[in-house]
């Protein structure tokens, strides 16, 4: 019953897809092994097919999570985009050069430091 819970190993599962794969569908002999097996792993027939199955599926290789940001929320990582955006904008001068995000990063902190002094809600000293 424990390697019920733990699962059938995948070299028991694989020896066994190949010892039912040439025996056609109804075939008694095809029977007695899976019995042999559910009694042998303590698990039900429907079981014992479930894992064989499942043997041969492709696992996804993307994460679930995929394309979406771990470290922040969405609306927090675009609020900070149009931000950076903005402050690019704002210090571009007339050959179109504009100051790297590193230093953007900087004067946002400065900028957010100032705000959260002056209590107040736009005001940028840049």
């Amino acid at each position: 019953m424990n390697s019920a819970k733990r699962g059938i190993a995948q070299e028991v599962l694989i020896d066994l897809y190949h010892r039912l794969e040439g025996l056609p569908p109804r075939c008694a002999q095809r029977r007695d092994i899976i019995a042999q097996a559910t009694a042998l792993y303590g698990i039900s027939e429907s079981s014992l097919y479930r894992h064989l199955r499942n043997l041969y599926q492709p696992k996804s290789i993307r994460r679930s999570d995929a394309g979406k940001p771990r470290a922040i929320p969405q609306a927090e990582l675009e609020q900070y985009c149009e931000i950076i955006a903005a402050l690019k904008i704002r210090t571009m001068n007339k050959n179109g050069r504009h100051l790297s995000r590193g230093r953007l990063r900087k004067r946002k902190i400065k900028h957010v430091k100032l705000q959260s002094r002056a209590g107040t809600g736009t005001a940028f000293l840049g």
